[in-house]
């Protein structure tokens, strides 16, 4: 995932942009977390977004932060 400084994400050698979610451990726990996205990755609806990846501690310690299509 890139950053550009207007506040878009994008992945990674593509011109496809997302959105990240990031969740801190202390208000979600990692395990419901990692539920979170495993749903969303099997989910295949029109009106659902669909996760891309989770990366566990990132950006920083203690936060989880889970890329979604738009």
């Amino acid at each position: 995932v890139y950053f550009f400084s207007d506040g878009q994400f994008f992945l990674s050698g593509t011109n496809v942009e997302v959105a990240l979610k990031q969740i801190t451990r202390r208000k979600q726990p990692h395990h419901v977390t990692q539920a979170e996205y495993a749903l969303l990755t099997k989910m295949e609806h029109p009106n659902i977004i669909r996760s891309l990846a989770l990366f566990d501690n990132a950006p920083i310690p203690g936060v989880d932060t889970i890329v979604l299509e738009l």
